[in-house]
């Protein structure tokens, strides 16, 4: 059975007739009473097989095997537009069953004077019930466009937010209710801003006219104006060139966006009410509105020490009886989380110069738990057993200030800044002395020694950074992400001087840096560190909480500076040089590894069409006629005098040349041993020169030369020179 409605939506607008640009927030209320639309539908299923064998003188219930399977599905939809701006959207999908009772007990109970009647009374009682739940799904999405752009002189920010949650009830097996069933939620919320700026500026007069005033037409020539638009702005005002060229850089900001989200879920299983109305329990109760509308709940973690406190929602739980206590229940408490966040910025200083500012954070914790009664007993004594962590962290960084100090000289002194480092670190943290006789004359606190992880990472971070670690940040999840920017121009061939010379020219710049910890899990030695205080036996350290297998720093100018150009005469060149740096710190090994790469890349190439190469083509040149300029390499002859004369036609001739210069090398440093060595790298130098030219639209003729050297850093290699060069005739069917 399938019930279907809908309806156009017609919303209330009771102050629809108000006028003003102050009163638009108030003209724009509204509502709207129905849902647009509902939708039902329910599916019956019933099949029931019963196979009889003819043995002669066996009872009936020894001869009569049934198979039946009776279910019941039902799913729901409904949209409803509450305003012009806030929308929900929810289904929910129940797969049920209707139990039937067990035959043979119905004959073999002598009570039950009729076993049809009492079957068929069963069975439609169960259907009275609606059935019984095996699983249970429904999401509801609720979207919200934020009247921000409705007040006066703010529309030009846009703003949404939008949630969306999922709940789930899933039955557990009837041979295995004791061990309850499972719940899960999820949650899902996204907020965007767009802010156009430009907007903004175009509100007021004045600056709408030097906004506007930017544009011009190729060459840096104004578009030509009918007498009465020039009259039009002669009456309105005109803006002078350098009230325009002082005035426009203040109106740099022309576009910013942020996005935010989080993601996640919660699965709790030994969950021991019944799914009724929404998939909650009797009274509509259980396990609350709050966790059937995604909300997260709060599960103990490493550092709540509240066991039962009114924070913990396992713990309430199970005090209310919800949760099952029997000791078979091996099943793990699990809630994942992930959020992201990034803002971007665009800047345009002037025309055709524009600069790109972002910033960014990808966080994800997945926690487990073992929430079970671990005696065998009546108390019900639950605990929280083996809670971990696991978990990735990615964040826009910046480590310039120390990316130029590329001499071994310079490399090998940010190093042993590192070690120097870890003392300031390590006596911010504790306090005492270490247990280690020979740390604890150098000054460093007890339980946390030149190796220990919460040490080791802030001294790192201040050593590369430049910063002062006496000041530096602690823990590195707190890091606020720090900005990365591209530049572009392309302007150069709009301004008059050069636009007879450039057909297009562009230059761009950028620096992108990233930190990032690829995983991290929870150290389950840290619990003893968290009880009793108690150390690592072979180093004297305390247990981190979370253990941090390696942080990699990647940063780098790509390119630092990069050139593309094409002339009117056919010619074009780029060049790109680019500056990285990678720093991988291990915390397992205790050692760093360093890449630093410099690459250069210079092109240039030719076009020179109508090219007649006689020996090639089998045409014979001519001199141009009089006055006539024959476009190609040496022939200027436009002067020449003379009668006129036929020009042979040539064909186009491309020349080009690349050039390439890298240089990579890696550097492995190993904490208070003193050795930096260079564990891989190459020194290489391309030279590739070309030229190709078609004879015709099937033949062309191609001479190239490929020059290479390499250069090993380390002595595992030895240098290698490859050259190679000839002509390829290439024809195309």
């Amino acid at each position: 059975m399938d019930y279907n409605f809908s309806r156009q939506t017609k919303f209330i607008e009771p102050l629809k007739g108000l006028n003003g640009e102050l009163l638009k927030i108030f003209k724009e209320i509204n509502i709207n009473p129905l849902p647009n639309s509902f939708s039902f539908r329910t599916q019956l299923d019933r099949q029931f097989n019963r196979t009889r064998f003819r043995f002669t003188g066996l009872e009936e219930r020894f001869n009569t095997f049934y198979n039946k399977r009776f279910t019941w599905d039902r799913d729901y939809n409904l949209q409803w537009d509450l305003t012009k701006s806030f929308k929900i959207t929810f289904t929910a999908l129940n797969n049920g069953v209707v139990d039937e009772p067990d035959e043979i007990a119905l004959i073999d109970d002598p009570s039950i004077e009729n076993v049809e009647k009492a079957r068929r009374d069963s069975i439609w009682q169960n259907i009275k019930d609606f059935g019984r739940t095996k699983n249970y799904r429904h999401t509801l999405l609720a979207s919200y466009n934020l009247p921000i752009r409705l007040l006066p002189f703010m529309d030009w920010i846009q703003a949404r937010a939008q949630y969306q949650a999922e709940y789930g009830w899933n039955a557990a097996a009837l041979n295995t209710d004791s061990l309850g069933n499972i719940i899960q939620n999820s949650q899902n919320i996204q907020f965007t801003a767009d802010l156009n700026f430009e907007g903004l500026y175009n509100k007021i007069g004045f600056l709408q006219k030097i906004n506007r005033g930017g544009a011009s037409a190729p060459g840096g020539r104004v578009p030509r104006q009918g007498a009465e638009n020039q009259e039009k702005e002669k009456a309105e005002g005109e803006i002078s060139p350098i009230l325009r060229g002082l005035i426009r850089p203040l109106l740099l900001v022309r576009k910013a966006r942020f996005n935010y989200s989080t993601k996640a879920n919660t699965v709790v299983p030994g969950f021991l009410p019944q799914a009724r109305m929404l998939g909650m329990g009797d009274k509509l109760s259980t396990p609350g509105w709050d966790f059937v509308a995604g909300w997260q709940p709060r599960i103990r973690t490493l550092e709540q020490n509240d066991y039962f406190g009114k924070n913990d929602w396992l713990a309430q739980a199970a005090s209310k009886g919800w949760i099952s206590s029997n000791v078979f229940l091996n099943q793990e408490v699990t809630q994942n989380y992930a959020e992201d966040y990034d803002g971007r910025l665009t800047l345009e200083p002037f025309r055709d110069f524009r600069i790109e500012i972002e910033a960014n954070r990808s966080y994800v914790e997945n926690h487990a738990q073992y929430f079970k009664d671990t005696l065998y007993d009546n108390t019900a004594d639950f605990v929280h057993a083996i809670p971990k962590d696991l978990g990735s962290m990615t964040v826009s960084f910046g480590a310039l200030p120390t990316l130029f100090q590329d001499s071994r000289e310079e490399i090998t002194d940010l190093f042993r800044q590192f070690e120097a480092n870890r003392l300031v670190i390590s006596q911010r943290l504790g306090q005492g002395d270490h247990l280690d006789s020979t740390l604890a004359k150098s000054g460093y606190t007890y339980g946390y020694g030149r190796t220990q992880q919460d040490v080791l990472i802030p001294a790192f971070l201040a050593a590369y950074t430049g910063e002062d670690p006496a000041s530096v940040g602690l823990d590195v999840f707190d890091i606020v992400p720090r900005v990365n920017w591209r530049l572009n121009y392309n302007g150069l061939s709009r301004i008059k001087l050069f636009s007879e010379l450039f057909q297009n020219f562009s230059l761009t710049h950028g620096y992108k840096s990233t930190l990032t910890i690829n995983r991290f899990n929870t150290g389950l030695d840290y619990l003893r560190t968290l009880d009793n205080g108690a150390l690592n036996e072979l180093n004297g350290n305390f247990y981190a909480r979370l253990e941090v297998p390696e942080i990699i720093i990647q940063e780098g100018f790509s390119p630092l500076i990069a050139i593309q150009a094409t002339l009117k005469n056919g010619m074009s060149f780029n060049m790109d040089y680019k500056r990285t740096r990678t720093l991988a710190l291990s915390l397992v090994s205790n050692q760093l590894a360093e890449t630093r790469n410099k690459e250069m890349v210079i092109g240039f190439g030719y076009l020179v069409r109508n090219l007649n190469i006689p020996f090639l083509t089998g045409k014979k040149g001519a001199k141009p006629a009089r006055g006539q300029r024959v476009p190609g390499i040496g022939n200027t002859n436009a002067g020449t005098t003379g009668p006129a004369q036929s020009v042979a036609q040539g064909n186009d001739l491309d020349i080009n040349f690349n050039f390439r210069l890298t240089d990579d090398v890696t550097y492995n440093h190993l904490l208070d041993q003193g050795v930096i060595e260079p564990t891989r790298g190459t020194y290489l130098l391309s030279i590739s020169p070309s030229a190709e030219y078609r004879l015709n639209q099937r033949l062309s003729l191609r001479l190239f030369f490929d020059y290479r050297r390499t250069e090993p850093k380390t002595s595992a290699g030895f240098p290698r020179t490859d050259a190679s060069g000839g002509i390829v005739v290439r024809f195309s069917l």
